[in-house]
């Protein structure tokens, strides 16, 4: 009999291999505030609405996003990317504050705010009985 074949990378150092790369990617990817780029209003937005460390992760995002795509975007753009960027970070600090525990089940369905009119199901759709089975 032979033996199995040993595959020549296991599950574990896949994933260990894909942990240190995305780790890696992430590290890279991350500009330090002296390459940051300072775009003029930007700072002032962020600073109003944010705490500080929300306003560096927001302006963290969007120095991301520069350096990405350098090309894509008209003044006019970033400045929306800005203030994008400033809104979904004060969505994701109101959803971070949630308290959550271990113990905490998952939502297993979404339940609607607004409750909508049902539509009557039509009588086609019902069962009749054959013609003649009523007759006795």
């Amino acid at each position: 009999m032979s033996e199995p074949k040993k595959p020549a990378l296991t599950r574990r150092e896949f994933a260990t291999t894909a942990l240190l790369s995305t780790a890696a990617a992430t590290l890279v990817a991350i500009p330090t505030p002296a390459q940051t780029p300072a775009t003029p209003g930007t700072s002032a937005l962020a600073a109003q609405t944010l705490s500080p460390q929300s306003a560096q992760e927001s302006d963290l995002r969007v120095s991301t996003i520069l350096s990405l795509y350098p090309d894509r975007f008209s003044a006019g753009q970033k400045t929306d990317l800005h203030k994008i960027s400033a809104s979904t970070q004060q969505a994701l600090d109101h959803l971070r504050a949630y308290q959550v525990q271990n113990s905490d089940e998952p939502a297993l369905h979404l339940k609607p705010l607004i409750e909508r009119e049902k539509k009557p199901t039509p009588l086609s759709n019902l069962v009749h009985p054959a013609p003649g089975a009523n007759k006795l």
